[in-house]
């Protein structure tokens, strides 16, 4: 049975696992965590020569977020002034260091060097590229144009359930307040790069239904996903990503399958991730290298997840760590948050 699986069954029981869910999922039976069948197309199953976690020479910093990441996905408003700045070495630079900024729409304006970039009034997505003279080196910023909430009618957005976030945020904190508004996601936009190792699609909400789907994901979650990739692949564990079992979950599909309606997934800095690459089958890897897939692997993971939070880096990431067993729907999985303070379970 999934719940304990050695090396030359879990093949086979990862195509049974795939299939009932799927099953599962077009029935409508609410299955509580629905595992993705499609491989983000960037990996080559098996094959990962060398892990690169794709970092630059020098940060971008806009308001809590400081990233050196070559790739990061940020939601905006409509209108809204998005500004950020750039910083090598602990100082602001700016054209004068060799730097510059461009954007796929609109202009970056540089004020002292403080960046400014106005989102269009039309919600979809745009890209600000920063480039370095010498050496060269660039980071580019994929600002995610939200959908704001205020346009719902009802619990649907343009037809898509969105459902009820709750009135009050959890024990008033900033964190639990409802998003202002949601990302629109076609077909088209689930291959969009949000990382360097992850893809938007990877996080789209398993509610059944038709596109545009809408979701949210934050870019400290993408920060942490990526610091973990880097540090398991350190470990010696192949993996040229994550397979988001969960990503975003809209608070009606939260509630579809039964969990708390405070869950970190309807906030968009939440993720059910394991390993999955040697082989590709839809079931964690042998990560810690027993010979059988269990609970034992997320355990694994879940150390090597706080053996990092010794980095003062990874301190801006605190949120939740939790652990999850095998069950008929799924395999072990270990989830991930931001939600800025600390939980283990």
């Amino acid at each position: 049975m999934i719940p304990h699986l050695s090396r030359r069954s879990r093949r086979a029981q990862g195509a049974l696992v795939v299939a009932s869910i799927c099953a599962a999922t077009l029935l409508g039976t609410g299955t509580k965590d629905v595992i993705a069948t499609v491989t983000p197309p960037f990996v080559t199953p098996g094959v990962l020569e060398s892990f690169d976690p794709d970092r630059a020479s020098f940060e971008i910093r806009s308001g809590d977020v400081t990233t050196s990441l070559r790739r990061i996905a940020i939601p905006v408003m409509p209108g809204e002034k998005f500004e950020f700045e750039v910083r090598e070495s602990g100082q602001r630079r700016d054209a004068k260091n060799g730097y510059r900024a461009t954007a796929s729409e609109g202009v970056v304006k540089d004020d002292l060097g403080r960046l400014v970039w106005t989102a269009p009034s039309k919600p979809g997505f745009a890209e600000i590229t920063v480039y370095r003279n010498a050496p060269a080196d660039s980071i580019s910023l994929l600002l995610m144009i939200t959908v704001p909430l205020d346009r719902m009618k009802g619990t649907k957005l343009e037809g898509y359930e969105v459902g009820h976030y709750p009135d009050t945020p959890l024990r008033g904190l900033a964190s639990y307040q409802t998003p202002k508004g949601l990302v629109r996601v076609t077909r088209e936009d689930l291959s969009r790069r949000v990382s360097p190792h992850f893809e938007l699609g990877q996080f789209v909400c398993k509610q059944e239904g038709t596109y545009p789907k809408f979701l949210l994901v934050r870019p400290k979650l993408l920060q942490k996903l990526e610091r973990i990739l880097e540090h398991v692949n350190a470990e010696g564990i192949p993996a040229p990503t994550f397979h988001v079992m969960s990503g975003y979950r809209t608070p009606h599909y939260n509630k579809v399958i039964g969990n708390v309606k405070y869950s970190r997934h309807v906030y968009g800095d939440a993720a059910d991730v394991f390993v999955d690459f040697a082989p590709a089958d839809g079931v964690m890897d042998d990560v810690n290298r027993d010979g059988v897939i269990d609970m034992e692997d997320s355990r694994y993971l879940a150390t090597l997840v706080e053996a990092l939070t010794k980095e003062s880096f990874f301190a801006r990431l605190i949120g939740g760590v939790g652990v999850y067993r095998a069950n008929q729907a799924h395999g072990p999985f270990l989830h991930v948050d931001t939600r800025g303070t600390r939980a283990r379970w």
